[in-house]
């Protein structure tokens, strides 16, 4: 009799409880747990102002916060920065900082290490071109900073330093690393919603939140960053439960995430290019007409298929298709074998060269393989060289490359975007590998930062494609289909078309 009272009771409450009517006590609540997330590359470093690649993109954003942030909508919103004001000749950008900010040691945030960041980022080739534009920082009082620029476009001032690469540092105890010989690289710390706990190189990074953010608390008890190389092994990861959220979702496996009801895949429009760097201080890709032959060398559709397993969009604009300035762009160089010999012939390469291209990653391993064998039908010879990604970076930014295989995922600021391919102040370490220096780019350049309507820009920047592509100055190859896969009830990822996603909202449902 007992046991029939004790399942009756048990059958009530599960009634009551599936209706809502009974609320389960807060020590029932669910749990928040440390979320498990895979990408390809390490986090190379963790000072913000000496790093410009996506691993360590993912930590630092996470760990820092920056002035002002990009919203969903793509507009600009107060980050550390409650509000700001314009002068009206546009020349002056002066924030009112938010109050009772603090570093994950205790300290609190001021204009000082405004100044200091920005003065401090200026020094760092990866980063200083995103802060070109600033001419001085002066502190005004302790929550009030006013940056004056060197050209009068407030908005494209604004919108860069959005980028991971413009965060905040302290001044304080960024100085004291210093003068102990050590950087804030060997133990970061920011204002952001998570505090940095460890770093185990080419395996993972481990992340807390920050009880004292002053924004939105995370919603889950860490992030974990475990790199993988390895495509087949991240997917596998995913399927068996080693990591909740994959980043770089392999295009071969889409179809087989897609079919597994354990797991979802979210697609979202990428600014992500692929493109063939020739380097423009070697012979002979100083030749215009060589570099117009390898354009002719491009077969996109053979590329996509063997690299990106068809997720991808053949790509003729030096910008991606999800860039705000992208513009569609006449194929002038199709796949032709035979207008790529007469090039060559008439450069006075009739019989080919040798060459070599740098790379890291199958994907670019396998686009050059295709890329080898167009060549061989000109005769030109290219062996291949895949590299340990840091040893790639290092090589190519010190320029010891012939042509190297490289990506890039634009930011929404078209001039923060172009700039760090482009520019001649870019050369090498900054992001231009071309080592292009060619006076009428950089002139494109400044005249599309002064218009505010972005349709005038955009006119500017489609005349600068128009002649980048006639130069043969960038070889773009595709855009990406991007996308990232979770568990099924992962849910609160805030995915951006820039590749730069926010993972503090992450939790089980």
């Amino acid at each position: 009799m007992r046991g029939k009272n004790f399942k009756f009771i048990a059958l009530c409450l599960g009634f009551i409880m599936a209706m809502g009517l009974f609320a389960a006590p807060a020590a029932f609540a669910a749990e928040l747990k440390v979320i498990n997330i895979g990408q390809t590359s390490d986090v190379l470093s963790f000072d913000p102002h000496d790093q410009n690649d996506m691993g360590s993109a993912t930590a630092l954003r996470h760990i820092y916060s920056r002035l002002v942030k990009v919203t969903k909508a793509g507009e600009v919103a107060g980050d550390l920065a409650a509000d700001w004001k314009i002068s009206d000749d546009n020349y002056t950008v002066t924030f009112n900082l938010r109050k009772g900010v603090k570093y994950h040691d205790g300290v609190e945030f001021t204009a000082d290490d405004v100044k200091f960041s920005f003065e401090k980022q200026k020094t760092f080739p990866k980063e200083a071109h995103n802060i070109a534009m600033v001419d001085t920082v002066t502190v005004v009082d302790p929550y009030t900073v006013a940056v004056k620029l060197t050209n009068p476009a407030p908005a494209v001032f604004l919108m860069t330093i959005t980028h991971v690469g413009c965060s905040i540092v302290p001044k304080i105890y960024t100085e004291k690393m210093v003068a102990d010989g050590k950087s804030i690289n060997e133990f970061p710390i920011g204002t952001g919603p998570y505090k940095f706990v460890s770093h185990r190189g080419y395996d993972r990074a481990i992340l807390v939140p920050f009880e004292g953010y002053f924004g939105t608390k995370p919603a889950n008890a860490g992030l974990t960053i475990k790199i993988i190389p390895d495509d087949s092994a991240r997917t596998i990861a995913l399927e068996t439960g080693d990591i909740d959220f994959l980043v770089n979702v392999p295009p071969v496996d889409v179809r087989r995430i897609q079919d597994n009801k354990n797991l979802a895949l979210d697609a979202y429009p990428s600014t992500w290019m692929e493109f063939l760097v020739l380097n423009q201080m070697k012979t002979p890709f100083d030749n215009k007409l060589v570099r117009q032959a390898i354009s002719h060398l491009m077969d996109r559709e053979a590329i996509i298929a063997v690299a990106e397993n068809g997720q991808a969009v053949p790509l003729y604009s030096p910008i991606a298709h999800g860039q705000v300035s992208y513009s569609e762009m006449f194929n002038k160089y199709p796949y032709d074998i035979d207008k790529a010999k007469a090039l060559l012939a008439e450069a006075g390469y009739p019989n080919g060269f040798k060459t070599e291209v740098m790379l890291f990653a199958t994907n670019r391993e396998n686009t050059a393989v295709i890329m080898q064998q167009s060549f061989e039908k000109v005769g030109i010879i290219m062996s291949i060289q895949n590299m340990e990604r840091g040893a790639f970076y290092d090589a190519t930014g010190a320029g010891q490359h012939d042509m190297d295989l490289g990506g890039w995922i634009a930011g929404d600021e078209p001039d923060s975007a172009l700039g760090p391919l482009y520019r001649s102040t870019s050369a090498g370490d900054a992001g231009n590998r071309w080592f292009l220096r060619d006076p009428k780019i950089d002139q494109y350049m400044d005249e599309a930062k002064l218009p505010a309507d972005m349709s005038e820009r955009r006119a500017i920047y489609a005349k600068l494609f128009e002649y980048m592509i006639e130069e043969a100055h960038t070889i773009p190859l595709y855009t990406k289909n991007e996308s990232v896969a979770r568990k099924a009830n992962l849910v609160g990822a805030q995915l951006f078309n820039t590749g730069q996603h926010f993972y503090d909202q992450l939790h089980f449902e």
